[in-house]
């Protein structure tokens, strides 16, 4: 590493000594042009303190003549001939008639320590640090969330912790404190309430480790607000429940048994209660569902009287009144839904408008009226025909995909329908459309018939006998469609493909049998086409990219390399990089830039990952059978497969057959397997948190990689758990020559430390990156330093034997 020297000769660290008599009036200087000046002898030294600190120095001064022989001045700002600010710690020593002041240079350090400190208090969680449990640091946004000033974060004991924590939740924070103060090492990981002094309620999650200060056990730790993130989870939970009921059920009744079991399981509130609003009575209950601690103690013949519900019950009870919803069908409110809680406040329910979705939902649900801002309908219905949109139609795919069960996807298009919007105009045609639809829904359940394009239908069929059907559907087609007494015959082409005989994966099935009706329409009208694997290869009029991957799929072209990662600390390789290859039919190497993407956009990606999990796991257990130890070895993998993962090795009793692999490749993989998730992916990472803990709890590791290249955030390194972070090839491969971006690497490095997170670089390649990165305390690189990708055989020479 190179040596800090500032623009004007003064190097970090070193110590320069200026004389003066007893007035502080310069009589020797360390060096010419000290601070930038020609000649700064016969000038007072106070002159080129920076005016803030003036009366500090000359109090401090004042002490040399009161018996000290000498006193210290840390961070002592000079200004420079140019009006900028250098940073020392100084001596000054008393020899009667001369001064001595002794300098050191730490403008560096204190800048460093500046940014370090800026990135504290500019990170968007909490961040605070305790030494047998007395607050050492904590920065803004601890006292932001908290609500109190900053400054009584200071004497802030266990006592006034104790007193904002809600207490059903108290003993898991006390838990871990016993064991800070021990010193026991665990991370703790949990989410609390707390209440402010306005009496606002908040849900706050805490990540936090025992560290060691001076020998002293402490902890490191980040808080952050995640009421919002609760309130939405719960919003999520309440509204996709309460729709699911209104979908599947058929009565009022029924609807509002299904409700209160809802608001008390789901959305975790105490009692529920629904009552009929009469004009001769003012409120009946028809319904309730309590929790099962309050449930013997309530009374039904009781709750029909308003203010025994709203004011003694919670009383008797030791509830809350959270809130009441009223149920209004035709502009009259008919019913109302009261809810409790045992926090003084439920405002995660309050603040967010939910409340008024549900009752609207619910009052459509009774009307039979769907109204636009249906959140559910919104996202997973037609506006146009009321029925299932490609988003829902996905969704059931991948249902039925994930519990192996066999169908057939249709795929029907109303011929030329742009001729009909031209003759008819676009209303008449939207009519013609909804009745097309409707006629359809007759004898097909509103579950399984989606409207997948502008004049495209989509039906999934989970019957055995397909031909009886497409007849059927056949015969509801011809039916003429009646619009403002004209009647309409309207031609089809429809397109079949049967799951698993034609395809395996979602993807895959979209892609042919959207193929599949290009044939049916250039045959054309009221044309039905069966999937049929050659016709399909005969379509392709150029070998494209997708039908090179898909080749390479099938015939097993794709072969990988391995990246050595090593150990800064140790030398060793202690994993590798799976990187895929492909050759053509004439050997040229296709780059994985050109086919990745494709592959991303077609789905195929899906396949190329699990073909890389096989190779891989093939390589790990010839790795065992020649007795060498294995290390391991990170695979790439899209953010978007990483439920299809889940779904393949998170099932009790996992055998070869429904697998794929054997119990003794999945423990292989579980135990040997990095998952590595590129940055730039970074919503689907944090939509993937589940997902990534189950696979963590199997044993996988995960890595982020391309870290710093998009959404870097500490919000998602706090709320995920993470293995490693991979330094972007471009922060290695600039941090030598530009100082911005070197302080940037070694913040995330030091970031990294702070959550339990190891560093791997990428790309490095000479002997100074090497160097620098692990004076910074990377944990692992991997690159052209060490040595460039080999083959699975090739890598053997780095394995230890068993």
């Amino acid at each position: 590493m190179y040596t800090k020297r500032s623009k004007y000769g003064l190097e970090e660290g070193k110590i320069y000594m200026i004389e003066t008599d007893k007035d502080l009036n310069i009589l020797e200087v360390p060096q010419k042009n000290f601070l930038g000046y020609k000649n700064i002898k016969g000038e007072n030294f106070v002159n080129f303190i920076q005016k803030k600190q003036v009366a500090e120095f000359k109090s401090k001064i004042k002490q040399l003549g009161i018996g000290n022989k000498f006193i210290f001045f840390p961070k002592l700002r000079l200004v420079t001939a140019d009006k900028k600010i250098e940073y020392f710690d100084a001596v000054i020593i008393n020899h009667e008639e001369i001064i001595c002041i002794y300098l050191i240079n730490v403008t560096d350090s204190y800048e460093k320590e500046k940014v370090f400190r800026k990135i504290l208090e500019v990170a968007p969680i909490g961040i605070f640090l305790h030494i047998r449990l007395k607050p050492i640091f904590a920065n803004s946004k601890v006292a932001e969330i908290l609500e109190i000033p900053q400054e009584e974060l200071e004497n802030f004991n266990v006592e006034k912790l104790k007193a904002i924590i809600y207490p059903k939740d108290w003993p898991v924070i006390e838990n871990y404190l016993e064991k800070r103060l021990k010193g026991v090492k665990e991370t703790a990981d949990y989410i609390v309430r707390i209440k402010t002094p306005k009496g606002k309620i908040k849900w706050v999650h805490v990540v936090s480790d025992t560290i060691f200060v001076k020998g002293m056990p402490a902890a490191l730790g980040a808080v952050e607000d995640v009421t919002k993130n609760i309130s939405l989870e719960n919003a999520y939970r309440l509204l996709s429940s309460i729709n699911r009921a209104i979908i599947n059920t058929s009565s009022v009744h029924t609807l509002f048994r299904h409700l209160v079991e809802i608001f008390v399981d789901i959305g975790k509130f105490k009692l529920a209660v629904i009552e009929k609003i009469s004009p001769i009575r003012e409120s009946i209950p028809i319904m309730y569902e309590a929790d099962e601690e309050i449930a013997d103690k309530i009374n039904i013949e009781k709750l029909s009287d308003k203010n025994f519900i709203q004011n003694e019950l919670p009383e008797i009870l030791d509830l809350y009144f959270a809130v009441s919803i009223p149920i209004v069908i035709k502009g009259k409110t008919e019913f109302a839904l009261s809810l409790y809680s045992d926090m003084p406040q439920f405002t995660s329910f309050r603040e967010n408008e939910i409340f008024s979705e549900i009752a609207g939902d619910i009052s459509l649900a009774i009307s039979y009226i769907r109204k636009e801002h249906d959140l559910f309908k919104k996202e997973y219905f037609d506006g146009l025909t009321g029925i299932g949109n490609r988003k829902l139609l996905f969704k059931k795919l991948d249902e039925l995909i994930s519990e192996n069960h066999p169908f057939y996807l249709i795929l029907i298009d109303i011929y030329n329908f742009k001729h009909i919007n031209e003759v008819y105009g676009e209303e008449t045609a939207d009519l013609i459309l909804k009745q097309f639809v409707e006629n359809l829904r007759k004898d097909i359940t509103v579950h399984f018939i989606f409207r997948s394009g502008s004049d495209e239908v989509a039906i999934i069929y989970t019957g055995d006998d397909i031909v009886n059907f497409l007849n059927k559907l056949k015969s509801i087609i011809q039916t003429p469609i009646n619009i403002k007494g004209n009647l309409i015959n309207l031609d089809v082409n429809m397109a079949v493909v049967e799951y698993p005989k034609d395809a395996k994966y979602r993807m895959e099935l979209i892609l042919k049998v959207e193929r599949t009706l290009e044939m049916a329409k250039k045959e054309g009208r009221n044309t039905i086409r069966f999937f049929n694997e050659e016709e399909y290869k005969k379509t392709r009029n150029f070998l494209s990219m997708e039908e090179i991957i898909e080749k390479a799929i099938k015939e097993d072209l794709f072969f990988i390399n391995l990246q050595p990662i090593v150990s800064f600390a140790t030398g060793e390789v202690v994993a590798a990089e799976t990187l895929i290859r492909l050759k053509d039919e004439n050997g040229n190497y296709i780059s994985p830039a050109d086919f990745i993407p494709v592959a991303e956009q077609t789905g195929q990606i899906v396949l190329i990952d699990d073909l890389v999990i096989r190779k891989v796991s093939k390589i790990i257990s010839q790795w065992k059978k020649e007795n060498l130890k294995p290390v391991k070895i990170s695979i790439n993998v899209t953010p978007s497969n990483i439920k299809n993962l889940v779904e393949t090795f998170h099932h009790k009793n996992l055998n070869y057959n429904n697998s794929g692999f054997s119990p003794e490749e999945i423990e292989n993989l579980k135990n040997y397997v990095i998952f590595e998730l590129t940055e730039r992916e970074f919503v689907e990472i944090a939509e993937n948190k589940k997902e990534i803990e189950i696979l963590r709890e199997l044993g996988f590791e995960i890595a982020i990689d391309d870290f710093g290249t998009g959404y870097s955030n500490l919000n998602y390194l706090a709320e995920t758990d993470i293995d490693f972070i991979k330094i972007d090839i471009y922060f290695v491969r600039n941090m030598l020559s530009n100082e911005k971006i070197y302080r940037l690497v070694k913040s995330i490095i030091n970031i990294a430390k702070i959550f339990d997170i190891k560093t791997i670089a990428e790309g490095v390649e000479n002997t100074e990156e090497y160097t620098a990165l692990k004076e910074l305390g990377c944990d692992f690189y991997q690159g052209y330093h060490f040595c460039k990708p080999v083959l699975p055989e090739e890598f053997k020479k780095y394995l230890k034997k068993a």
